[in-house]
């Protein structure tokens, strides 16, 4: 709000694109079909809370004159990310596990959930794209940033476990489970390809190769 403010006093002309997350959904998050940029916003967290009350505000702001757009991302990893997040986390283990740091067990939370994944590269892209074609927007409108596509989180630990030449053996745990989450989250990507011409580059499968790798070499 204080940048929005001091843009609106000190600099008019400012272009204000806002970061804000497929979390403002929550529970409205459907498991029949991608959610556009007219879902409304029901977060069941508090981060998800906080991204939807900062993605009105702007969207209030923008009406008022400020020149405003929000992107909404889709989950997104890479090279980097700290071991917070599941791809990471997975990663970390293996590699650890393979130099022997680790005994050869892996503690995972709930591996069903499906996800909509991308690249933090695909994701940036967007965001430049979006730099450069401010202008031509829509202002104040409303973005996805997501593939269309979702991977179980299953599915990314056997990928990744299938990079590795160790036989690991996998178990639960409980405090890794994340009760509150929704199953599923899947986004369109339709309007990011309208307004846009963004749509995600990276196969996904090489993005969790190259996690793995980063925390080889970490």
């Amino acid at each position: 709000m204080n940048v929005a403010l001091a843009i609106q006093e000190t600099a008019p002309e400012c272009r204000l694109i806002q970061c804000s997350s497929a979390l403002v959904y929550g529970s409205s998050l459907s498991v029949d079909r991608p959610a556009d940029e007219h879902a409304p916003l029901c977060p069941d967290t508090v981060y998800g809370a906080s991204k939807a009350a900062a993605d009105l505000m702007v969207g209030q702001m923008a009406r008022a004159g400020l020149r405003a757009v929000r992107l909404r991302p889709f989950n997104h990893t890479g090279p980097g990310q700290n071991e917070s997040f599941v791809v990471p986390s997975f990663a970390a283990q293996i590699a650890r596990i393979e130099r022997g740091q680790q005994e050869p067990v892996m503690h995972v939370g709930g591996l069903d959930n499906r996800r909509d994944f991308l690249d933090v590269r695909d994701v940036v892209d967007a965001y430049v794209k979006t730099v450069l074609r401010f202008d031509t927007l829509p202002n104040g409108c409303v973005i996805n940033i997501a593939s269309g596509r979702t991977w179980t989180i299953r599915n990314v630990l056997d990928t990744m476990l299938a990079c590795s030449q160790k036989k690991i053996n996998i178990v639960k745990d409980e405090q890794r489970m994340r009760i509150s989450e929704n199953s599923t989250m899947i986004g369109s990507a339709q309007v990011a390809y309208k307004l846009l011409g963004w749509s995600p580059r990276i196969d996904f499968a090489s993005t969790l190769a190259g996690v793995l790798d980063y925390w080889r070499r970490a």
